[in-house]
């Protein structure tokens, strides 16, 4: 687009994280070569969420508006002509995020997505627009529910099957029910082997399951977060407890459920499996916990944090932009856009 040489908005915040309820400034800026006549020069700020997968060839979308706001920088008047000429325009603007939003999400098959959308609306030429993706949070504080300072637990049982069956009875005691990114999350695990055969404890993992609905179809995503290798081996006929197995908190997207956005819903829960090395029948326990943004305080003030992205295992489809909506279709030229880039930051402990 030559008559529009430069396009972009800018935002106050170096990181560009955003809170619930908070007001966000910024600024569009655009260089101008040659005169040319307009419509109107608009900030759209957009917040959205999006699912869709396959199942037999069939595709199952879900696609919600959680907020839509427009802010006209200029327009032309009635029966009037409005033209940018030649120069250097820089206009600030505004918006005041309510505070019930989701907060930004992103996964090959779903994302929670926030962004202010410049467009410069012409008749007479193409259409052209700037994207600036930004980060949205909403305040989950743990200490509002003291419940979750509880521990949690889960106890399973079943045959190891083959040679040398035998009854395992297993329990996974995870030490209270919830955590912020960067904390340690520490476990119990207690194995009861009455076979003879000797049994193992591969690994332990924080595990985010993403169930996304369409047109009543419900179907469900498992992400191992941060898998911790232990390799512990089990005797046969005996009881066993492995005490104090802990690894740290990935950043992550806090817990979400369907009230709270209605596009899809991230759960979390540490599992781990027991059972033989080759033949026989494997125990698996999975323990559900919850992840929020600000920890148990205990009685401490000024608790130090940073922005991380979240952690993301790979996966061919896995590459930041790749899930978009048709609305995403511009009628137009997109100068500048951080679409296919951008990556939701996280606080983390």
């Amino acid at each position: 687009m030559v008559r529009v040489s430069f396009f972009q908005i800018s935002l106050n915040k170096k990181e560009p994280v955003y809170y619930t309820g908070e007001v966000v400034a910024g600024r569009i800026k655009f260089k101008i070569s040659e005169r040319f006549r307009i419509n109107q020069v608009k900030v759209i700020a957009l917040g959205d969420s999006y699912s869709c997968w396959r199942d037999n060839k069939v595709s199952y979308p879900h696609y919600v508006v959680h907020f839509k706001q427009e802010i006209v920088i200029m327009s032309r008047k009635l029966n009037q002509e409005a033209y940018l000429e030649p120069g250097d325009y820089d206009y600030p603007f505004q918006v005041t995020l309510p505070s019930d939003l989701p907060p930004s999400y992103q996964h090959p098959e779903a994302r929670t997505r926030y962004s202010f959308i410049g467009f410069i609306d012409s008749p007479w030429t193409t259409n052209v627009y700037t994207i600036r993706s930004y980060s949205m949070l909403k305040n989950f504080d743990l200490n509002t529910n003291p419940t979750l300072r509880r521990s949690r637990e889960q106890t399973s049982s079943g045959e190891t099957g083959c040679c040398c069956s035998g009854t395992l009875t297993a329990t996974l005691t995870v030490r209270k029910s919830a955590f912020v990114p960067g904390e340690m999350a520490v476990c119990d695990i207690k194995v009861e082997n009455q076979s003879s055969r000797t049994l193992f404890v591969p690994w332990i993992t924080l595990c985010q399951q993403l169930v996304m609905t369409s047109n009543g179809k419900l179907t469900e995503r498992f992400i191992d977060l941060n898998r911790m290798m232990l390799n512990r081996k089990l005797k046969g006929k005996s009881n066993e407890i492995i005490y104090d197995v802990g690894f740290r908190v990935p950043a992550t997207c806090p817990s979400l459920s369907t009230s709270t956005v209605a596009a899809f819903q991230v759960n979390y829960f540490i599992r781990t499996v027991i059972g033989p090395k080759r033949c026989g029948n494997q125990l698996e326990l999975k323990v559900p916990v919850t992840i929020g943004t600000i920890p148990f305080n205990e009685n401490k003030t000024g608790i130090k944090f940073r922005y991380d992205k979240a952690v993301r295992r790979a996966t061919k489809s896995s590459t930041p932009g790749t899930l978009k909506h048709p609305n995403e279709n511009y009628n137009g030229a997109i100068l500048t856009s951080d679409l296919d880039t951008f990556e939701p930051l996280y606080p983390y402990y």
